[in-house]
């Protein structure tokens, strides 16, 4: 059996490497540095967005972006965007799942809660969900293959231009 693997699913290793790679995730975009970010997904990775209503109806993602030349240019638009003095974000993940999927692979669902701090203004909940996530230890990194996050919101908020 393998160190990463214990009889009942991941080892206390695993999920703690799994666990530092999302808040090493979050903390990227909450410091907003969107070029590490792009550093975050395998060559070939996917990110999309869609709405729990959506996800629902198999309706439209709000965004989908595959591979790293796509990233590149969310992380542009996001670096665009955000110009002008932006306040702060900040991500929280819980409820983290991971499962082992292959030799290297593991699947991750967890929850995000985002708030966000316009400048001379309270903090303000911006929007939750979940997400699901394939990761794979590449050179001693873990990398998002996939991240697919699903918000709860109906409504979204104004400037929902946010990585999640």
């Amino acid at each position: 059996m393998s160190a990463d693997i214990s009889a009942a699913g991941v080892s206390f290793e695993l999920k703690s490497e799994i666990e530092k790679a999302l808040f090493n995730y979050a903390r990227t975009l909450d410091e907003q540095r969107f070029h590490d970010w792009i550093e975050l997904f395998t060559e070939d990775g996917t990110y999309s967005v869609m709405t729990y209503d959506n996800q629902q109806d198999q309706g439209l993602y709000l965004l989908q972006d595959e591979g790293r030349e796509a990233l590149k240019e969310r992380a542009a638009y996001a670096l665009g965007f955000w110009q002008a003095p932006r306040g702060k974000m900040l991500h929280a993940i819980s409820n983290i799942d991971a499962e082992v999927v292959s030799a290297g692979e593991v699947s991750v669902r967890s929850y995000l809660i985002v708030y966000r701090t316009e400048r001379e203004a309270d903090s303000q909940f911006h929007t939750c969900g979940s997400a699901d996530d394939v990761l794979v230890k590449q050179d001693g990194r873990w990398l998002f293959k996939r991240r697919a996050v699903v918000v709860d919101n109906g409504i979204l908020p104004p400037n929902f231009t946010e990585l999640l």
